[in-house]
């Protein structure tokens, strides 16, 4: 059986062998260290060639813009905006027709990336989660202050207490943003959203710009009431428990959510090779054996 030495265990992957080559026996350096990175490379090569592809969400903004440049898959998709225009307005399962259905799928065949994108715009979540509701039955959560607000009118009582809020008992703060103003009144219209759908304490406004003054400034006054004293900073400053209520990104998102997009759940969105992940690897290895 073959030993090895101290001094080659000592040097990584070094193994020298004795090999018959031509009926002489020759010392053949069988893997040089030097070799491994070549040795990873060819790997990521060949693991990259056949490994299968990663899904990454898709900005659905996006996702819809590879549609457009599409003749066929804009066309299909102006077809499925027509066709369940009814359910997205009523979220109603018997508003998901056939035709609805069809010509959703015939847009996920088309454009997969539209199949599971996620949502940067408060139009597109709202489509997203009656398409859900109608056609799935699921039921989306809010991520949008717009998407609380239509969700809100569905119910009487929620309805009430929002017009309150911004209309009447809530008007001081929003308008002040002081803890002062922050009244017995206000904070009983607060109780029944944030009861109704805990979201309303950090719903994202995206590109509304109309949210952001009133959900800025009541989250500034009723800081205490809504996060509690703990969390909440001097009313100079925005408190730091709820996401930022700017214009949402309309780029590729930081999040990793599975969220269906406008064109409902079917599966299939953009892919990221493994063969990039294990080049990064070869490359590492290179440098690393190199240095």
């Amino acid at each position: 059986m073959y030993a090895q030495t101290g001094l080659e265990r000592s040097h990584r992957f070094h193994v020298t062998r004795c090999f018959v080559i031509g009926g002489a026996p020759a010392n053949t350096q069988f893997y040089s260290s030097k070799m491994t990175p070549f040795l990873f490379a060819a790997v990521a090569v060949v693991a990259g060639l056949f490994s299968p592809a990663i899904a990454t969400p898709t900005n659905c903004t996006y996702a819809k813009s590879l549609c457009t440049q599409d003749g066929n898959c804009s066309q299909a998709y102006n077809t499925y905006i027509s066709y369940c225009n009814p359910a997205f307005s009523s979220r109603l399962k018997s508003d998901c027709t056939a035709q609805c259905n069809s010509s959703r799928a015939e847009v996920n065949r088309l454009q997969p990336a539209l199949a599971d994108c996620v949502c940067d715009m408060t139009q597109c979540s709202l489509l997203q989660r009656s398409i859900a509701k109608a056609c799935f039955d699921i039921d989306l959560p809010a991520r949008f202050c717009n998407d609380f607000r239509v969700d809100c009118e569905r119910n009487s009582t929620c309805h009430t207490s929002y017009q309150n809020f911004l209309s009447t008992s809530c008007k001081a703060v929003i308008g002040s943003a002081q803890e002062s103003d922050c009244t017995d009144a206000c904070k009983m219209d607060l109780k029944v959203l944030i009861d109704f759908d805990p979201v309303f304490r950090t719903c994202s406004c995206g590109e509304d710009t109309n949210c952001v003054p009133p959900f800025r400034n009541l989250r500034i006054g009723c800081c205490k009431y809504i996060y509690g004293a703990s969390s909440c900073q001097p009313t100079t400053a925005a408190p730091t428990t709820f996401p930022q209520t700017t214009a949402a990104s309309t780029t590729f998102p930081a999040t990793t959510s599975t969220t269906q997009g406008p064109a409902g759940p079917t599966g299939g969105a953009e892919r990221v090779s493994v063969f990039v992940l294990t080049w990064i690897v070869a490359v590492a290895s290179l440098v690393y054996y190199t240095a």
